[in-house]
This record gives structure tokens, C-alpha cells and sequence, in this order.
């Protein structure tokens, strides 16, 4: 055995990715690998004047050593919504499975999280205020939104919501022919494709115009008003 591995004075261990020991030296017997299981859950002070210096013969001295347990580890918990919120009210619970992972956030939003010192985490959401996630794609695929926190490590888990969105096609036909209509949506005018306009691929006029789906047929020329409702 090296004299490297005889001696742990002075050993500061290693921190993994959430502040968890690892193991990075050779440690002499069961006593020092306790020191080490332990060591991560205190800050030390070893200040004291008295815990260092020379004693002349018949002197006494006391030197206090002050560990301090470390507090919990904490995770912050952020909500990104590229695209935005579907509603003004619409707001997220982070959960760690039944209990509730900090307070409802916003999109852009933050949290905080205490976690049970050695006890795995893994953080979902659930809907709050005026949320429907079914208007949302939710990506949980951040790493750090599990895993197990060290007492006084810290992380960060973002957790994304995007914004669905839908495509509205209108399409007009003559017969099996399509004929080009002005069509307003939300506002918006625009003109619908028209017979001779190109198509992708082998797609015909015909096949467009024997879709079915919303088909409403019989209708005369003029101006139409409907409604048109997506549902998440």
C-alpha cells in the first residue's frame, strides 16, 4: 500500500453532479470510510486559534471543531413555454409523485423545492388555475428533473410546455374541380387554392375534392358564416 493510501489527513472528497461523495481516494479502514460517508452532510470550521500553534511543556490548550449539519438539498423547478401560454391564468404544479413539488408557477416561472436528503425525486406536473395540458406537448426530459440530492447541493429542473398548434385548410369545389373563394379565418382573408394551381405529387383535384371530413355540399354562391372549434 502507498503512502498515499496510508494517510487521508487533509482528504477533501470528491462531488458528484448532485453533490453526492464519491469515493476518489484509499481509505485505511471501516473508521475511515464512516469519516468519509459523513464528511459531505457537515461544513467544517476548524478556526479556532487553538486548533493549530506549538505547546510548550505543562501547557494546556482546548481546540473546538464546529460541524454544522447541512441543510437539505434543494432543486429549482422552471417552467418554459416557447410560443407562450395558452391562456392568461394558465398555470403548472410541479408534483413529486402525490405530494406537490413547490408552488404553481407560470410560464417563465420559478420554484424551489426541498428534497428528503438521500430519498430519489422525479418531478412531474399537473394542471393549475386555468391549464388544460391537453394544450400543451410537455417535455420532462431534462436530467436533473430525478435523481437523488446530497444535503447542500442544489439543481435545476426545466420543465417545457409547448403551445400546440393547428393548421385550418379550407378548400372550395366546383364538381371534382377546385374554385377559388375568398375565405376569412379569425380575421384573416385569404384566398382558397383554385382549378389549375399546383398540387404535390400525384395529388389530383379530384382527390381533394372527394375528401370527406367537414364536407358541406349544395351550397350557392354567396357569403357563408360558420364557426370553427378545435378541441385539444
Amino acid at each position: 500500500m502507498s503512502e498515499r493510501c496510508e494517510r487521508i489527513d487533509g482528504y477533501v472528497p470528491a462531488e458528484g453532479r448532485h453533490g453526492e461523495c464519491r469515493l476518489g481516494d484509499c481509505l485505511r479502514s471501516f473508521d475511515d470510510l464512516l469519516a468519509f460517508a459523513g464528511c459531505c452532510n457537515y461544513t467544517s470550521d476548524l478556526t479556532d486559534p487553538d486548533c493549530s500553534g506549538t505547546l510548550a511543556r505543562g501547557a494546556t490548550a482546548t481546540c473546538t471543531i464546529v460541524n454544522t449539519l447541512k441543510g437539505a438539498g434543494v432543486l429549482t423547478i422552471e417552467k418554459s413555454c416557447p410560443g407562450g401560454a395558452y391562456a392568461v391564468g394558465d398555470t403548472f404544479q410541479p408534483k413529486d409523485g402525490t405530494a406537490n413539488a413547490g408552488s404553481a408557477i407560470a410560464c417563465s416561472a420559478s420554484t424551489t423545492y426541498t428534497t428528503t436528503p438521500g430519498v430519489a425525486y422525479a418531478i412531474t406536473e399537473a394542471a393549475a388555475g386555468t391549464t388544460n395540458l391537453n394544450n400543451y406537448t410537455s417535455d420532462l426530459t431534462d436530467p436533473d428533473c430525478s435523481g437523488t440530492l446530497a444535503r447542500g447541493a442544489t439543481a435545476t429542473c426545466t420543465i417545457v410546455n409547448t403551445l400546440r398548434k393547428f393548421t385550418v385548410i379550407t378548400l372550395v369545389c366546383e364538381g371534382s374541380q377546385l374554385y377559388s373563394s375568398s375565405v376569412t379565418f379569425d380575421g384573416d382573408v385569404k384566398s382558397s387554392l383554385n382549378h389549375g394551381d399546383a398540387l404535390p405529387g400525384t395529388v389530383t383535384e379530384a382527390n381533394l375534392c372527394s375528401l370527406g371530413g367537414a364536407r358541406y355540399t349544395g351550397k350557392k354562391s354567396g357569403t357563408y358564416t360558420g364557426q370553427v372549434v378545435i378541441s385539444p
